[in-house]
């Protein structure tokens, strides 16, 4: 942490417990009232998808508008009157009471909270433990994290009790069982042990569905330095780095809120960013957070969700190309720096069909494969699978969701194998354009004027040339269908192809590019900013 957030830091602790020293004088039985860990901020979920080779994004492609930041699952203190009850977006740093609150500079003072164990890896127990002393407290919808108790030099183990998280350790005097439970060092610059794992500012322990889900809780630049990494090897030149950095960022703070059904922001896997804490800093990892503090990617004014895959394989694609809307930031484009990433594989046809009948398509005994639409660099947007009882047609990224992601590696691909020497359609020839004669007699001719039948006492009629539209050419997209016993997919790029090609900003750094210059190349029409 560099020298002016230590400095921030400790100015905020001082302002902590000088009101801490204040209260207990006055008496005071309540514990002070702490603002939501989120804060307010310009906040729109959004989509992502897997990056395969280098980790970073949605395994399914699924198109979601996510709801949004909400409450989480532990209930309000019922011992804070509610007349008392400030708004949330009010409140938003924890640790400092509230009116001595400093608004967050930018998004990297925002506070955020990632999901380490949830769901089906939730736990039964979970051990804390930390180099400074702890503060144990509860966490609240409307006053987020509040103090309760300071434990010196020890560790504590949370444990489920009759449905309810009880803490365990020498110095816990806290016996009450509860819904929730935060732990956090006095001192946030040094780490806490999770589980035996190390990581930045604190962890809010929440009962779900009988288990305990672990929550990673703090700022959004400590998160980004656990993420860098795992999403573009610290080995790369610094300003691929930091176009990554700003990506990453500019992606949590579109997507804050995705998992908040379970309590917390986003996930650490590859569904969100991959975050794997302290244990994968490095050194030019951080600079490539520091020296980008702050920045985020505009398009129009508004921070934008940055997209970001492996390797283009030589052409970015449009966002509906992969999903179901066009994005103006986000524009198929030749990629001339990111690396073909060629690959082959064979699938036989009783595996895809095993596959069609697992996603629940029942189309008999496969007979057929065929690529039926392409977008954008020749992306394959439609594949048609035809069986003995039925036909389907899967879409987009869809396509890569039923084959597999770690399969078919993008949307990049050509099919081969038997086939039945079935041509594309022919394209609808070009009609004539008509040109109609002015001399024909209209002796009886009827003419609908002006919502009245009219009958016209002239011998002729004028009449103006008229030429047909050209109907649309449907280009070829498949001159095949592959009918034999199995199909080979050979194709280049590695993931989703939206936004950046990581392995792309890598070349370009190569090159002398700038971190800005990269972004602007692979985000269009887009400015680098601060998110204030």
């Amino acid at each position: 942490m560099n020298g002016k957030r230590e400095y921030e830091m400790t100015k905020k602790l001082a302002a902590f417990f000088l009101i801490l020293v204040l209260t207990l004088s006055l008496g005071s039985g309540a514990a002070f009232a702490t603002g939501d860990i989120l804060g307010e901020g310009d906040i729109t979920p959004g989509i992502l998808e897997e990056g395969d080779i280098v980790p970073g994004i949605i395994e399914d492609g699924t198109v979601t508008e996510g709801p949004g930041i909400s409450d989480p699952v532990a209930p309000e203190d019922p011992e804070i009157p509610e007349e008392t009850e400030p708004p949330v977006s009010e409140d938003p740093d924890p640790m400092i009471p509230s009116g001595d609150r400093p608004e967050p500079e930018h998004i990297d003072d925002k506070w955020i909270r990632i999901g380490l164990q949830y769901g089906a890896s939730a736990v039964s127990s979970c051990t804390v433990s930390a180099d400074s002393d702890l503060w144990i407290g509860s966490y609240t919808t409307t006053y987020g994290l509040v103090h309760e108790e300071c434990l010196q030099n020890t560790s504590v183990t949370a444990v489920v009790s009759n449905g309810y998280i009880r803490l365990q350790g020498n110095q816990v005097s806290m016996s009450v069982e509860r819904t929730s439970f935060y732990i956090m060092p006095t001192d946030l610059t040094q780490l806490i042990t999770i589980n035996g794992k190390k990581y930045r500012g604190g962890v809010l322990l929440q009962m779900y569905n009988g288990q305990i889900n672990v929550i990673n809780c703090l700022s959004v630049h400590d998160y980004l330095y656990g993420v860098i990494h795992n999403e573009l090897s610290q080995s790369h030149p610094l300003e691929a780095l930091k176009a990554q950095a700003v990506a990453a960022r500019s992606f949590a703070a579109m997507e804050m809120g995705k998992h908040s059904a379970l309590g917390f922001d986003l996930c650490a896997s590859t569904d969100c960013q991959m975050y794997r804490g302290y244990s994968s800093e490095y050194p030019k990892t951080c600079q490539a957070v520091d020296e980008t503090e702050g920045l985020v990617i505009k398009y129009a004014g508004k921070t934008v969700s940055a997209y970001y895959h492996a390797s283009s394989g030589g052409h970015t694609v449009n966002a509906a190309d992969v999903w179901t809307k066009n994005l103006g930031y986000i524009v198929g484009k030749e990629d001339p720096y990111s690396p073909n990433n060629s690959w082959t594989i064979t699938m036989p046809m009783s595996t895809i069909q095993s596959k069609l009948e697992a996603a629940g398509h029942y189309v008999g005994t496969l007979q057929s494969v065929s690529i039926s639409a392409r977008g954008a660099g020749d992306c394959v947007t439609a594949m048609d699978f035809v069986g003995t009882s039925g036909r389907v047609t899967i879409k987009k990224t869809s396509v890569r969701t039923l084959l597999g992601g770690t399969s078919i590696r993008s949307q990049l691909f050509t099919i081969s194998g038997e086939t039945s020497g079935t041509p594309a359609p022919a394209p609808v020839p070009e009609q004539p354009a008509f040109n109609w004669r002015t001399d024909l007699p209209i002796a009886g001719l009827h003419v609908l004027a002006n919502a009245e039948t009219q009958l016209f006492g002239s011998t002729t009629i004028e009449v103006p040339t008229v030429k047909i539209p050209e109907p649309e050419i449907v280009p070829e997209v498949n001159t095949s269908v592959v009918t034999g016993s199995s199909v080979t997919f050979t194709g280049s790029g590695n993931g989703h192809g939206v936004g950046m090609s990581q392995l792309g900003a890598v070349e370009m750094a190569k090159q002398g590019y700038t971190f800005e210059d990269i972004l602007k190349f692979y985000y269009t029409g887009v400015t680098v900013e601060y998110a204030y």
